[in-house]
């Protein structure tokens, strides 16, 4: 930024400057300008706030691996979100993972094109969050124009024994327009789960009303080629009063216990439209790629894809008892060993220490021998 001469005198008042236009994450950053005047030259510290789109963070991007998407998640959740025997999950995660680019054995060499051409159009929608046009007549119908939204006695827009869900957005509350928030309520019954999904255009807070669970997050399959320790698959508990985050396009699945439901209301930052993707069931994403592609990419048969994405009849809100309980059981395992791995490093680095100091006292001792101090000359 050049400098100006101004004859005013400076304001201390930080500027602040907000591109609003794209999203991602603020990042705040402090210069010096330097401002001329007719008497003196004064410096003045400028605040710059920006938004804008972090294409080259780790933890951001679209799957490559749908085979990442899939596995990440433990075997007994992957059952009951799938509605399929544990032998089948069993079958597909020991598979031998293809690579990111197979031959093409779908089509004649005439028709390679059309197809690719057919499917492209499925992929976006798979990431970029389709939503069907009876959702959004379903939608439409609950926009109001009040200023306050009740998500108690409203109609949720899915409900089961297992839980119910409601989501709100600009469309659904006038007060919202023009904002980049949006807000969902998820009850869970006991032994219940919230399907794996992912949000395509939003990260989503979420704040625990009432109960416990358990949380399962992925990270994306960009990340895990990375060295960084910021990304990465985690699970953890969540009580009462808890807030949590989950960055977008990163696979999640909230569970509760067998004895105990889960509220919690989610607020998601998104300019657009987040419509969040589900994994399994009967508004699964992967419905929307063919299933010879699909096959392909997990490296089983089409048989055995029809059977997976059939074998589900419920959506958005599954059963899945015990799931919540194996994800305790297996966080509790994770941390006891991080803590023998602490208390290990550390007594590594004490030895280490250790070892550095005996090493520098015998460097000292060999030195004075070499060494020895002059004698001290008589007073005169």
């Amino acid at each position: 930024m050049a400098a100006q001469c101004h004859k005013t005198k400076p304001t201390t008042k930080p500027i602040q400057m907000v591109n609003r236009d794209k999203e991602a994450v603020a990042v705040s950053a402090t210069n010096r300008i330097q401002r001329c005047s007719s008497k003196s030259t004064e410096r003045q510290r400028l605040q710059l706030h920006n938004r804008y789109a972090l294409l080259t963070d780790p933890c951001f991007g679209a799957y490559s691996s749908i085979t990442d998407l899939l596995f990440g998640f433990d075997e007994a959740i992957l059952q009951s979100a799938f509605g399929v025997p544990e032998e089948i999950i069993g079958l597909m995660t020991n598979r031998t993972q293809p690579p990111l680019i197979v031959h093409d054995m779908l089509s004649t060499p005439g028709e390679a094109n059309t197809y690719t051409w057919q499917l492209q159009p499925r992929l976006l929608k798979l990431f970029a969050g389709y939503v069907s046009a009876a959702e959004k007549k379903k939608k439409e119908k609950k926009t109001k124009k009040a200023k306050t939204f009740n998500v108690f006695e409203s109609e949720p827009d899915f409900q089961s024994p297992n839980g119910r869900t409601i989501t709100i957005n600009r469309k659904d509350l006038e007060v919202l327009s023009g904002s980049m928030v949006g807000v969902s309520m998820v009850n869970l019954t006991q032994a219940s789960m919230m399907g794996p999904h992912w949000n395509p255009w939003a990260c989503e807070i979420s704040i625990v009303l009432k109960g416990s669970g358990m949380v399962r997050v992925l990270r994306s399959s960009i990340s895990s080629t990375s060295s960084s320790s910021e990304c990465k698959n985690m699970r953890f508990k969540v009580e009462e009063g808890d807030i949590f985050a989950v960055p977008r396009l990163h696979p999640m699945a909230q569970m509760s216990f067998i004895n105990e439901s889960l509220v919690f209301i989610g607020f998601t930052t998104s300019a657009r439209n987040n419509e969040p993707q589900f994994l399994a069931g009967q508004r699964s994403a992967l419905r929307l790629l063919d299933q010879e592609v699909l096959a392909a990419s997990l490296n089983v048969s089409s048989v055995m894809i029809e059977g997976l994405l059939g074998a589900q009849k419920d959506a958005v809100v599954l059963g899945c008892p015990y799931c919540a309980e194996g994800e305790l059981d297996k966080l509790k395992v994770e941390t006891e060993m991080k803590k023998r791995d602490d208390e290990r490093k550390r007594e590594e680095e004490e030895a280490k220490k250790e070892e550095e100091e005996r090493r520098k006292r015998e460097e000292e001792e060999e030195e004075e021998k070499q060494w020895p101090p002059l004698p001290q000359q008589p007073p005169e």
